[in-house]
């Protein structure tokens, strides 16, 4: 099974972010970054994307995550899962719009990640 056979689950995606060395799990709390087993939290400007992967559940909606491999400026290296979209942690979405992406997923130019995407509301009736 290939690297991007591996990436297609969340799980996967775990997995081989933790081989490159992206092995502590990370969270958001109160706008700052937390890395298990790290006595030190950081901002957004302590921190940088080096990678993500967007997930899309086949059969539930709800599936829908986020995967980001995060270095810190003291080389502290983890991994953050997020929801996408309307199941995003709006925590998550805000701390993040200000830290820099230093190596994204894909080639585009101006990349987006998924949780800062903006989504279109849809009056309830």
């Amino acid at each position: 099974m290939g690297n991007e056979e591996k990436m297609q689950t969340v799980a996967g995606a775990l997995r081989l972010f933790g081989a490159r060395g992206f092995d502590r799990a990370m969270s958001v709390t109160r706008g700052r970054l937390h890395a298990r087993g790290v006595e030190r939290d950081y901002g957004p400007s302590d921190v940088r994307v080096r990678d993500h992967r967007r997930f899309e559940g086949v059969s539930d909606p709800g599936d829908t995550s986020v995967v980001y491999a995060i270095e810190t400026v003291d080389g502290v290296r983890g991994t953050l899962v997020d929801g996408y979209n309307v199941y995003a942690d709006p925590a998550i979405g805000d701390f993040l719009r200000d830290v820099r992406v230093e190596e994204p997923a894909t080639s585009e130019t101006g990349v987006t990640l998924p949780a800062f995407e903006t989504t279109t509301e849809i009056p309830l009736r």
